[in-house]
C-alpha cells in the first residue's frame, strides 16, 4: 500500500508538472508588432559540434555545477546557509544575504541548458529549483531574497539590485512556463505581476519611488506577462516602469553621443523591445535604433562587444576592458532584433560577439569566466582591473550570464517566417524540426565546422513527398562572394552579403543546400596606428603562454606571461595591401581537447620583435602605459610608426595568429611597420 501510494503522489505530481494549459485559461495579448521571424518550440533545435562541446563544458564542468557545490556548502558561505532552499542560498563573504541577482540567472541558465541545450539532467534540476520556490513561495507574491524589512528600500543600493533581481526571478520563471506550460508557475509570476503593480503601476500606491536603470528588468517581465495573460495592467505597469527611468528621452535628447553604463544600456534595450513588441511605440524604436548606432560607432571593440572599463563605455582601444554582461546583453539583444525586424545586419553583431569576446572571457576548459577582459591582455589578475577568473565574484551578474549566450542563439538557429517558411539564422552543427503553416513538418540538418570553415550544408527533410516554403539564408555582411547551391547546381541571381538568399521550390526529402561563405583576410586600423586582423567572422590574436596561479579551491586563478613569452611584435605590412602575405593555415587538433582550447586554424604573418617594449607585471590594465605601451617607445608621435625603422627591417620572423577566442594573455591589436614589396 505504501509502495502504491508513493506511486500515486509521483504520478500526480508529475501531471501537474507537465500540464499545459488548455484553451480558453490563458488570453494571449495583442502585440502591435508582430515581427518577421518566429521561434520555433523549446527544444525543436538541437546542436553539435564545438558548440555542443562549449555548452557541455560551461554546465557540467563550469558555472552550474560549481556553483550549486559552492551554494550547499557552509563553509564557503557562512554559517546560515541553510536556513534558504538550495535554489537561493547565496550568501557574501560575510555571511549577508544579498540581493538575488545571481540566483535569478543560475536558474535561468539551468532552464535554459535543460530545454534548450536538451539536457535531461538540467530539465530535473530545473523542476526540483521550481518545487522549491513554489514551495517557499512568500504569500504577498515577492520574488526575491531580500527579507521582509528591507523590499523596497530605496535607500539599499538605490534599489537596484533588489528590482533587477525582482525582475530576473520573474523572468526565469516565465521562461520556465514558456517551456513547460507549468500553470503553479503561471499563477506565482501572476501574484509577482500584481505585486510589482501594486508598488509601480499607474493606479498603485505611489510610495516606491523607481530609479535606476536596473528596474527595467520588471518591465521586461511584465511585458512578457502581458503577452501571456493578456491582462492590461502589467502591460501599463511595464509601460511606466520603462519610462519613469527614461532612457528614451535621454537618448533622444542627446542623439549624437552615448555614455553611462555599458552593461544598463542593453539591459535597458531588453525591455525597450518587450514593451515594443506590445505597444508599437515609435520612440521607443527610435530610441533602440539610436543606441545601437552610437555604440557601434563609439565603443564596439573588434572582438564585437562593446568597451565597459569600470562598467563604463570608454571608447575604443588595446586595453580598454569589456564586461562580460556587455557581451551577453547585446548578443541577447541583438538576437531579439534580428527577429523582430528581420535585418540580418543585427544577427551580423550577435554572431561577432559569442564567437569573439565571449570566449575570450571563459577559462578555456569552461570552468571559470573573467569580469573583464581587454583586447591586450599581459596579465588577468585581481588587481589589473579585475580582469582574473574568479571562481565567484563580489557582482555576480557575469558569472551567470556568460553561459547563457550559447542556448539563447541555439533557440535562435532556424526561425519560421511570416510568410510560411523558415530562416537560417545563425550557422553551427544542428539539426532542427518545425511544423509549417501548412501543417507539414520538415527537417532541417546543419552539418558544418563555421567559423572555421567557410561552407555550410544543410540537408532538408521532410515527412510528404514534397513540401513547398521559402528558406531563407542570413549572408553575413562580411562575405563579398557568398554562394549558394541546391543539389549542386547554384541559385540564380546576385547574393551580397548583409541579405538574405531566398529559395522558393519545391523542397524534396533528402535536398541538398550548400552555402559557401569565402573568408578573406582583412586589416583594420585603430587610429590610423594599431592594426588588428580578421578573417570571416573572427578576430585573431597572437596567443602568449601563461602560467596560472590558483586563487582558491574552487578553480580561481590568475594569469602571468611565462618568464620567456614573446609578445612584443611590430607587423610588417603593406599599407597600401595590408592584407597581402597573411596566410591562412589548418592545424591538427585533439578531436577530445576543449571547444576553445586548441584552435584548428591559424593565419601567418612576418613580424618583427622590439626588445625595448616591455611592461611592468605589477601595474595595472587601468594604467596601460605602464602596463603595456600601445607602441614601442621609438613610435613616431606615439602613435603613427610606419617607417620609424626603415624599409629593411632586421630580425623578421613568422607569427601565428589564432582566433581570439582561443585566447587568455593575447595581444590583438599591433605596431607596425612598412613592409618593404622588394624584397
Amino acid at each position: 500500500m505504501r509502495q502504491m501510494n508513493l506511486f500515486l503522489v509521483v504520478a500526480l505530481a508529475w501531471a501537474v508538472m507537465d500540464d499545459r494549459p488548455r484553451a480558453g485559461e490563458v488570453s494571449p495579448g495583442k502585440l502591435a508588432i508582430e515581427g518577421k521571424l518566429h521561434r520555433l518550440p523549446a527544444g525543436a533545435i538541437r546542436i553539435g559540434g564545438w558548440m555542443r562541446r562549449q555548452v557541455e563544458e560551461d554546465a557540467a564542468l563550469g558555472w552550474v555545477a560549481d556553483r550549486q557545490d559552492q551554494s550547499l556548502r557552509g563553509d564557503w558561505l557562512g554559517p546560515d546557509y541553510g536556513k534558504k532552499p538550495f535554489w537561493q542560498p547565496y550568501l557574501d563573504r560575510k555571511g549577508a544575504p544579498v540581493d538575488g541577482e545571481f540566483q535569478a540567472h543560475w536558474m535561468d541558465g539551468v532552464f535554459r541548458f535543460g530545454w534548450l541545450a536538451d539536457m535531461p539532467e538540467f530539465r530535473k534540476l530545473g523542476n526540483e529549483c521550481v518545487n522549491d520556490v513554489l514551495a517557499h513561495l512568500d504569500p504577498t507574491g515577492y520574488l526575491g531574497v531580500v527579507p521582509p524589512e528591507h523590499r523596497f528600500n530605496i535607500d539599499r543600493h538605490d534599489g537596484h539590485y533588489e528590482m533587477w533581481a525582482f525582475g530576473e526571478h520573474l523572468n526565469a520563471l516565465l521562461r520556465y512556463y514558456d517551456y513547460t506550460g507549468d500553470r503553479r508557475v503561471l499563477e506565482a509570476c501572476r501574484r509577482a505581476g500584481d505585486l510589482a503593480c501594486s508598488k509601480f503601476g499607474p493606479d498603485g500606491d505611489g510610495g516606491t519611488p523607481i530609479r535606476g536603470s536596473w528596474y527595467t528588468s520588471v518591465a521586461a517581465a511584465l511585458a512578457e506577462l502581458y503577452r501571456v495573460t493578456g491582462e492590461k495592467k502589467y502591460l501599463d505597469t511595464a509601460d511606466r516602469v520603462l519610462r519613469s527611468f527614461d532612457y528614451t528621452k535621454r537618448i533622444l535628447a542627446k542623439p549624437s553621443e552615448i555614455d553611462g553604463h555599458s552593461a544598463g544600456w542593453p539591459l535597458v534595450l531588453t525591455a525597450m523591445i518587450d514593451v515594443y513588441r506590445c505597444t508599437g511605440a515609435d520612440d521607443l524604436e527610435k530610441a533602440m535604433r539610436l543606441a545601437h548606432e552610437l555604440t557601434v560607432r563609439d565603443h564596439l571593440q573588434p572582438h564585437g562587444a562593446p568597451s565597459g572599463q569600470g562598467e563604463v563605455y570608454a571608447g575604443t582601444g588595446p586595453y580598454v576592458n569589456t564586461e562580460l554582461c556587455d557581451v551577453f546583453w547585446w548578443a541577447w539583444w541583438w538576437t531579439e532584433m534580428a527577429a523582430l525586424t528581420g535585418e540580418p545586419t543585427f544577427a551580423d553583431f550577435a554572431e561577432k560577439a559569442y564567437l569573439n569576446a565571449l570566449p575570450g572571457h571563459r577559462a578555456k576548459d569552461g570552468d571559470a569566466m573573467s569580469y573583464f577582459t581587454a583586447p591586450n591582455q599581459l596579465v588577468a589578475s585581481e588587481a589589473a582591473a579585475r580582469t582574473y577568473y574568479p571562481s565567484r565574484l563580489d557582482v555576480e551578474c557575469c558569472q551567470s550570464n556568460g553561459p547563457r549566450i550559447l542556448p539563447i542563439v541555439a533557440e535562435h538557429m532556424i526561425l519560421k517566417t511570416n510568410d510560411g517558411g523558415l530562416a537560417v539564422v545563425y550557422y553551427g552543427q544542428s539539426d532542427a524540426e518545425a511544423q509549417l503553416s501548412t501543417g507539414a513538418k520538415v527537417r532541417l540538418v546543419q552539418e558544418t565546422d563555421y567559423p572555421f570553415d567557410e561552407s555550410a550544408r544543410i540537408g532538408v527533410k521532410v515527412d510528404a513527398g514534397s513540401v513547398a516554403f521559402p528558406l531563407l539564408l542570413r549572408l553575413p555582411g562580411w562575405c563579398r562572394n557568398p554562394r549558394v547551391s541546391v543539389n549542386d547546381r547554384d541559385v540564380p541571381g546576385a547574393l551580397r552579403g548583409g541579405t538574405w538568399a531566398r529559395i522558393e521550390r519545391q523542397w524534396r526529402d533528402g535536398d541538398k543546400v550548400e552555402l559557401r561563405l569565402p573568408m578573406e583576410v582583412r586589416v583594420g586600423f585603430w587610429r590610423g596606428a594599431a592594426a588588428y586582423v580578421e578573417r570571416g567572422p573572427l578576430l585573431y590574436a597572437l596567443e602568449v603562454p601563461f602560467d596560472k596561479k590558483p586563487v582558491d579551491r574552487w578553480g580561481a586563478f590568475e594569469a602571468y606571461p611565462t618568464a620567456d613569452a614573446a609578445w612584443n611584435y611590430a607587423l610588417l605590412l603593406d599599407p597600401d595591401r595590408p592584407s597581402d602575405g597573411i596566410k591562412f593555415a589548418r592545424r591538427d587538433v585533439s578531436g577530445n581537447a576543449p571547444a576553445w582550447q586548441q584552435s584548428p586554424v591559424c593565419l601567418e604573418m612576418e613580424a618583427f620583435r622590439v626588445p625595448d617594449w616591455t611592461f611592468r607585471a605589477d601595474a595595472t590594465a587601468e594604467r596601460p602605459g605602464p602596463l603595456v605601451p600601445l607602441l614601442p617607445p621609438k613610435s613616431h608621435q606615439g602613435l603613427v610608426n610606419v617607417g620609424v625603422w626603415g624599409r629593411h627591417e632586421p630580425g623578421r620572423e613568422t607569427i601565428r595568429l589564432v582566433p581570439f577566442g582561443f585566447t587568455l594573455l593575447r595581444m590583438s591589436y599591433f605596431p607596425w611597420c612598412e613592409k618593404d614589396p622588394t624584397r
